[in-house]
Protein backbone atom coordinates (compact mmCIF):
# COMPACT_ATOMS: atom_id res chain seq x y z
CA UNK A 1 0.00 0.00 0.00
CA UNK A 2 1.59 3.40 -0.91
CA UNK A 3 1.48 6.11 1.74
CA UNK A 4 -0.86 8.21 -0.51
CA UNK A 5 -3.44 5.45 -0.50
CA UNK A 6 -2.80 4.93 2.71
CA UNK A 7 -3.65 8.94 3.94
CA UNK A 8 -7.03 8.65 1.59
CA UNK A 9 -7.94 5.64 3.56
CA UNK A 10 -7.09 6.67 6.96
CA UNK A 11 -10.39 8.56 8.76
CA UNK A 12 -10.96 8.26 11.90
CA UNK A 13 -14.42 6.45 13.27
CA UNK A 14 -15.90 4.86 15.61
CA UNK A 15 -15.24 0.90 15.84
CA UNK A 16 -19.13 0.19 15.39
CA UNK A 17 -18.72 1.44 12.41
CA UNK A 18 -16.81 -1.63 11.12
CA UNK A 19 -20.14 -3.97 12.39
CA UNK A 20 -22.38 -4.91 10.01
CA UNK A 21 -25.98 -3.72 10.73
CA UNK A 22 -28.85 -5.87 10.02
CA UNK A 23 -29.44 -4.02 6.72
CA UNK A 24 -25.92 -4.64 5.54
CA UNK A 25 -26.57 -8.30 6.55
CA UNK A 26 -29.41 -8.51 4.15
CA UNK A 27 -31.60 -11.13 4.67
CA UNK A 28 -29.62 -14.49 4.60
CA UNK A 29 -27.15 -13.35 7.01
CA UNK A 30 -27.45 -12.75 10.76
CA UNK A 31 -25.47 -12.51 13.85
CA UNK A 32 -24.40 -15.70 15.01
CA UNK A 33 -23.05 -16.99 18.40
CA UNK A 34 -20.10 -19.72 17.43
CA UNK A 35 -16.80 -17.83 16.90
CA UNK A 36 -15.45 -20.09 13.95
CA UNK A 37 -12.44 -17.80 12.81
CA UNK A 38 -8.98 -19.85 11.42
CA UNK A 39 -5.88 -20.57 14.48
CA UNK A 40 -4.11 -17.89 12.50
CA UNK A 41 -6.74 -15.54 12.47
CA UNK A 42 -7.23 -16.18 16.28
CA UNK A 43 -4.12 -16.02 17.35
CA UNK A 44 -3.27 -12.96 15.41
CA UNK A 45 -6.09 -11.07 17.14
CA UNK A 46 -5.15 -12.31 20.38
CA UNK A 47 -1.34 -11.52 20.10
CA UNK A 48 -0.74 -9.07 17.31
CA UNK A 49 2.35 -7.05 17.74
CA UNK A 50 0.57 -3.77 16.83
CA UNK A 51 -1.41 -3.01 20.08
CA UNK A 52 -5.16 -2.07 19.09
CA UNK A 53 -7.34 1.43 20.89
CA UNK A 54 -10.16 -0.66 20.55
CA UNK A 55 -10.97 -4.49 19.18
CA UNK A 56 -13.89 -6.52 19.43
CA UNK A 57 -15.37 -9.89 17.68
CA UNK A 58 -18.93 -10.42 16.04
CA UNK A 59 -19.81 -13.85 14.21
CA UNK A 60 -22.41 -14.68 12.04
CA UNK A 61 -24.30 -16.90 10.04
CA UNK A 62 -25.35 -16.92 6.84
CA UNK A 63 -27.89 -19.44 6.35
CA UNK A 64 -26.24 -21.58 8.24
CA UNK A 65 -22.71 -21.17 6.79
CA UNK A 66 -20.41 -19.76 9.95
CA UNK A 67 -18.04 -16.51 9.46
CA UNK A 68 -16.11 -14.29 11.98
CA UNK A 69 -14.52 -11.04 11.68
CA UNK A 70 -11.97 -10.13 13.96
CA UNK A 71 -12.42 -6.27 14.36
CA UNK A 72 -9.61 -3.50 15.32
CA UNK A 73 -9.29 -0.19 15.27
CA UNK A 74 -5.98 1.82 16.02
CA UNK A 75 -4.65 5.32 16.84
CA UNK A 76 -2.05 6.34 13.62
CA UNK A 77 -1.69 5.95 10.66
CA UNK A 78 1.55 4.45 11.26
CA UNK A 79 -0.02 1.64 13.02
CA UNK A 80 -2.61 1.04 11.21
CA UNK A 81 -0.01 0.52 8.11
CA UNK A 82 1.85 -2.05 10.40
CA UNK A 83 -1.24 -4.02 12.00
CA UNK A 84 -2.01 -4.75 8.24
CA UNK A 85 1.37 -5.63 6.99
CA UNK A 86 1.81 -7.74 9.94
CA UNK A 87 -1.28 -9.17 10.45
CA UNK A 88 -1.04 -10.39 6.64
CA UNK A 89 2.27 -11.87 7.17
CA UNK A 90 0.85 -14.00 9.96
CA UNK A 91 -2.16 -15.19 8.11
CA UNK A 92 -0.59 -15.71 4.54
CA UNK A 93 3.43 -15.97 4.72
CA UNK A 94 5.06 -13.73 1.78
CA UNK A 95 1.49 -14.28 -0.42
CA UNK A 96 -1.88 -13.03 -0.32
CA UNK A 97 -5.23 -15.49 0.78
CA UNK A 98 -5.06 -18.91 -0.92
CA UNK A 99 -7.29 -22.07 -0.81
CA UNK A 100 -4.91 -23.24 2.12
CA UNK A 101 -5.44 -19.67 3.99
CA UNK A 102 -8.31 -17.98 2.67
CA UNK A 103 -8.62 -15.55 5.76
CA UNK A 104 -9.11 -12.07 4.33
CA UNK A 105 -7.91 -8.47 5.48
CA UNK A 106 -10.23 -5.23 4.97
CA UNK A 107 -9.93 -1.51 6.36
CA UNK A 108 -11.10 1.59 6.28
CA UNK A 109 -9.80 4.61 8.00
CA UNK A 110 -8.22 3.63 11.08
CA UNK A 111 -10.36 0.62 11.07
CA UNK A 112 -8.87 -3.07 10.37
CA UNK A 113 -11.54 -6.28 9.79
CA UNK A 114 -9.84 -10.05 9.39
CA UNK A 115 -12.18 -12.20 7.64
CA UNK A 116 -12.60 -16.15 8.85
CA UNK A 117 -14.74 -18.81 8.38
CA UNK A 118 -17.01 -20.86 5.52
CA UNK A 119 -19.04 -17.53 5.16
CA UNK A 120 -15.50 -15.27 4.65
CA UNK A 121 -16.58 -14.88 0.69
CA UNK A 122 -19.86 -13.69 1.71
CA UNK A 123 -18.69 -11.35 4.08
CA UNK A 124 -16.19 -10.17 2.21
CA UNK A 125 -18.72 -8.91 -0.52
CA UNK A 126 -20.56 -7.43 1.99
CA UNK A 127 -17.53 -5.53 3.81
CA UNK A 128 -16.46 -4.15 0.19
CA UNK A 129 -20.35 -2.69 -0.08
CA UNK A 130 -19.66 -0.98 3.44
CA UNK A 131 -16.83 1.06 1.61
CA UNK A 132 -13.99 -1.02 3.12
CA UNK A 133 -11.08 -1.74 1.14
CA UNK A 134 -9.43 -5.44 0.57
CA UNK A 135 -5.51 -5.71 2.05
CA UNK A 136 -3.83 -8.47 -0.02
CA UNK A 137 -0.87 -8.38 1.18
CA UNK A 138 2.62 -6.74 1.79
CA UNK A 139 6.12 -7.80 3.18
CA UNK A 140 6.45 -6.31 6.50
CA UNK A 141 9.36 -5.93 7.02
CA UNK A 142 8.97 -3.10 4.31
CA UNK A 143 6.10 -1.15 6.26
CA UNK A 144 8.71 -0.68 9.41
CA UNK A 145 11.25 0.28 6.53
CA UNK A 146 13.95 -2.35 7.07
CA UNK A 147 14.59 -3.78 3.24
CA UNK A 148 12.08 -6.85 2.36
CA UNK A 149 13.88 -10.14 2.78
CA UNK A 150 17.21 -8.83 3.54
CA UNK A 151 19.32 -11.47 5.11
CA UNK A 152 22.23 -10.85 7.52
CA UNK A 153 24.84 -13.54 8.04
CA UNK A 154 26.50 -13.26 11.53
CA UNK A 155 26.36 -14.02 15.19
CA UNK A 156 22.35 -13.50 16.55
CA UNK A 157 23.34 -10.43 18.45
CA UNK A 158 24.41 -8.68 14.55
CA UNK A 159 21.77 -10.43 12.79
CA UNK A 160 19.27 -9.13 14.74
CA UNK A 161 20.47 -5.56 15.16
CA UNK A 162 21.04 -5.66 11.24
CA UNK A 163 17.15 -6.18 11.43
CA UNK A 164 15.33 -4.67 13.90
CA UNK A 165 14.77 -0.74 14.89
CA UNK A 166 16.23 -1.00 18.10
CA UNK A 167 16.45 3.04 19.00
CA UNK A 168 14.51 3.39 22.32
CA UNK A 169 11.67 5.77 20.18
CA UNK A 170 11.54 3.02 17.72
CA UNK A 171 7.70 2.15 16.61
CA UNK A 172 9.43 -1.44 15.73
CA UNK A 173 6.76 -4.21 16.52
CA UNK A 174 9.45 -6.53 17.04
CA UNK A 175 11.73 -4.11 19.40
CA UNK A 176 10.97 -7.05 22.30
CA UNK A 177 13.86 -9.05 20.54
CA UNK A 178 16.87 -6.06 21.32
CA UNK A 179 17.55 -7.65 24.27
CA UNK A 180 19.62 -10.41 22.19
CA UNK A 181 21.74 -6.73 21.24
CA UNK A 182 22.93 -6.30 24.57
CA UNK A 183 24.69 -9.45 25.44
CA UNK A 184 28.34 -8.21 25.00
CA UNK A 185 30.41 -8.36 27.57
CA UNK A 186 27.36 -9.60 30.09
CA UNK A 187 27.83 -12.20 32.31
CA UNK A 188 25.58 -14.75 34.28
CA UNK A 189 24.76 -15.34 37.76
CA UNK A 190 22.14 -17.96 38.97
CA UNK A 191 19.23 -17.32 40.15
CA UNK A 192 18.98 -17.79 44.29
CA UNK A 193 16.41 -20.08 44.16
CA UNK A 194 14.34 -22.84 42.84
CA UNK A 195 11.81 -21.48 39.67
CA UNK A 196 11.06 -20.57 36.17
CA UNK A 197 10.73 -17.66 33.60
CA UNK A 198 8.27 -17.50 30.56
CA UNK A 199 9.87 -16.31 27.66
CA UNK A 200 9.71 -15.70 23.85
CA UNK A 201 12.33 -17.98 21.01
CA UNK A 202 12.73 -17.99 17.58
CA UNK A 203 15.08 -20.16 14.87
CA UNK A 204 17.55 -17.77 13.18
CA UNK A 205 18.52 -20.44 10.37
CA UNK A 206 21.65 -19.15 8.37
CA UNK A 207 20.35 -17.30 5.01
CA UNK A 208 17.33 -16.88 6.24
CA UNK A 209 15.32 -13.45 6.70
CA UNK A 210 15.74 -12.33 10.27
CA UNK A 211 12.27 -10.14 10.43
CA UNK A 212 10.76 -13.24 8.63
CA UNK A 213 11.71 -15.37 11.51
CA UNK A 214 10.84 -13.54 14.64
CA UNK A 215 7.08 -12.38 12.86
CA UNK A 216 6.56 -16.06 11.76
CA UNK A 217 7.93 -18.51 13.50
CA UNK A 218 8.55 -16.79 17.07
CA UNK A 219 7.04 -19.45 20.05
CA UNK A 220 6.73 -19.62 23.72
CA UNK A 221 9.43 -21.30 26.10
CA UNK A 222 10.25 -21.33 29.28
CA UNK A 223 13.40 -21.25 31.14
CA UNK A 224 13.85 -23.39 34.63
CA UNK A 225 16.16 -23.03 37.41
CA UNK A 226 16.92 -25.35 40.23
CA UNK A 227 20.36 -25.44 42.64
CA UNK A 228 22.34 -24.00 39.80
CA UNK A 229 21.30 -25.97 36.85
CA UNK A 230 19.10 -25.05 34.03
CA UNK A 231 16.69 -26.05 31.10
CA UNK A 232 14.73 -24.35 28.62
CA UNK A 233 11.16 -26.30 27.78
CA UNK A 234 9.05 -25.03 24.46
CA UNK A 235 5.53 -25.05 25.25
CA UNK A 236 3.36 -26.15 22.37
CA UNK A 237 -0.09 -25.98 21.92
CA UNK A 238 -2.59 -28.91 21.67
CA UNK A 239 -5.55 -27.17 20.93
CA UNK A 240 -6.92 -23.93 20.39
CA UNK A 241 -7.43 -23.15 23.31
CA UNK A 242 -3.84 -23.57 24.52
CA UNK A 243 -2.44 -22.03 20.82
CA UNK A 244 -5.08 -18.73 22.44
CA UNK A 245 -3.44 -18.81 25.81
CA UNK A 246 0.36 -19.29 24.16
CA UNK A 247 -0.56 -16.42 22.16
CA UNK A 248 -1.72 -14.14 25.54
CA UNK A 249 1.30 -15.04 27.19
CA UNK A 250 3.82 -14.47 24.00
CA UNK A 251 1.93 -10.76 23.88
CA UNK A 252 2.40 -10.14 27.64
CA UNK A 253 6.16 -10.94 27.24
CA UNK A 254 6.77 -9.18 24.50
CA UNK A 255 5.02 -6.14 26.63
CA UNK A 256 7.61 -7.00 29.37
CA UNK A 257 10.53 -6.78 26.84
CA UNK A 258 9.65 -3.89 25.04
CA UNK A 259 8.26 -1.34 28.14
CA UNK A 260 11.14 -2.82 30.64
CA UNK A 261 8.40 -2.58 33.66
CA UNK A 262 8.33 -5.58 35.55
CA UNK A 263 4.49 -6.69 35.59
CA UNK A 264 3.62 -10.27 36.26
CA UNK A 265 2.75 -12.41 33.18
CA UNK A 266 -0.64 -13.91 34.05
CA UNK A 267 -1.35 -17.60 33.14
CA UNK A 268 -4.34 -20.25 33.41
CA UNK A 269 -4.27 -22.13 36.91
CA UNK A 270 -3.93 -25.51 34.60
CA UNK A 271 -0.81 -24.02 32.95
CA UNK A 272 0.79 -22.22 36.27
CA UNK A 273 0.60 -25.64 37.91
CA UNK A 274 2.38 -27.14 34.84
CA UNK A 275 5.12 -24.75 34.87
CA UNK A 276 6.18 -25.85 38.59
CA UNK A 277 7.42 -28.95 37.27
CA UNK A 278 10.02 -27.84 34.92
CA UNK A 279 12.52 -26.86 37.39
CA UNK A 280 12.45 -30.70 38.30
CA UNK A 281 13.46 -31.45 34.89
CA UNK A 282 16.95 -28.60 35.48
CA UNK A 283 20.19 -30.97 34.92
CA UNK A 284 21.98 -28.76 32.30
CA UNK A 285 24.89 -27.05 35.03
CA UNK A 286 26.07 -23.60 34.29
CA UNK A 287 28.64 -22.08 36.29
CA UNK A 288 28.49 -18.69 37.03
CA UNK A 289 30.86 -15.51 34.46
CA UNK A 290 31.67 -12.39 35.39
CA UNK A 291 31.65 -10.81 32.10
CA UNK A 292 31.18 -13.20 29.63
CA UNK A 293 27.97 -15.56 28.93
CA UNK A 294 28.32 -18.72 30.26
CA UNK A 295 28.54 -22.02 28.53
CA UNK A 296 26.29 -25.02 28.87
CA UNK A 297 24.84 -27.91 26.84
CA UNK A 298 20.91 -28.46 25.86
CA UNK A 299 20.21 -30.45 22.66
CA UNK A 300 22.89 -28.07 21.40
CA UNK A 301 26.22 -26.17 23.21
CA UNK A 302 24.44 -22.73 24.50
CA UNK A 303 25.57 -19.83 26.37
CA UNK A 304 23.59 -17.76 28.98
CA UNK A 305 23.49 -13.94 29.78
CA UNK A 306 21.62 -11.39 31.90
CA UNK A 307 21.10 -8.15 30.85
CA UNK A 308 19.19 -5.52 32.02
CA UNK A 309 16.07 -3.67 29.97
CA UNK A 310 14.41 -0.99 31.73
CA UNK A 311 13.37 -2.45 35.36
CA UNK A 312 14.05 -5.70 34.13
CA UNK A 313 16.66 -8.33 34.81
CA UNK A 314 16.17 -10.91 30.89
CA UNK A 315 18.13 -13.92 30.88
CA UNK A 316 19.25 -14.69 27.19
CA UNK A 317 19.64 -18.20 26.11
CA UNK A 318 21.55 -18.19 22.70
CA UNK A 319 21.43 -21.94 21.10
CA UNK A 320 23.76 -22.61 18.59
CA UNK A 321 23.31 -25.32 15.80
CA UNK A 322 24.39 -26.37 12.23
CA UNK A 323 21.69 -24.60 11.13
CA UNK A 324 22.04 -21.58 12.43
CA UNK A 325 20.75 -20.55 16.09
CA UNK A 326 18.02 -20.28 18.68
CA UNK A 327 17.37 -17.01 20.30
CA UNK A 328 15.48 -17.39 23.71
CA UNK A 329 14.69 -14.71 26.27
CA UNK A 330 13.50 -14.83 29.16
CA UNK A 331 12.27 -11.75 31.86
CA UNK A 332 12.46 -12.75 35.27
CA UNK A 333 9.23 -11.21 36.40
CA UNK A 334 6.33 -13.20 38.35
CA UNK A 335 4.33 -15.46 36.76
CA UNK A 336 0.79 -15.73 38.54
CA UNK A 337 -2.70 -18.05 38.09
CA UNK A 338 -5.32 -15.99 37.26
Amino acid sequence: MTPALLAVALAAGPLDAATLTAAELGPNCKDGVEEVGSLHARVSFESGMQKPKAKATKNYDCGGTLGSAYLSEFATAKETELALALTGAELWGEGGPSVEHDDQIFFKGAQMVVLSGDAVEVLAKKYAAKGFMTYRGKAAAAAVGAPAGAVVDGDAPTRVAAAVDCKSASADPLRPWCAVTLIKNKGYAPPTKRGIALGISAPLGKGKDVREALLKQASVSVLGFNAGKLTVRDLKPENADEAKELAQVAAQVAVVLKSGAPAPIKVSKGLHGFLATIPDGATAEVKPSAKKAADFTLKNPAHVSVVTVGKVSVYVVVEDAVDGSWVNLFPFVPVAAQ
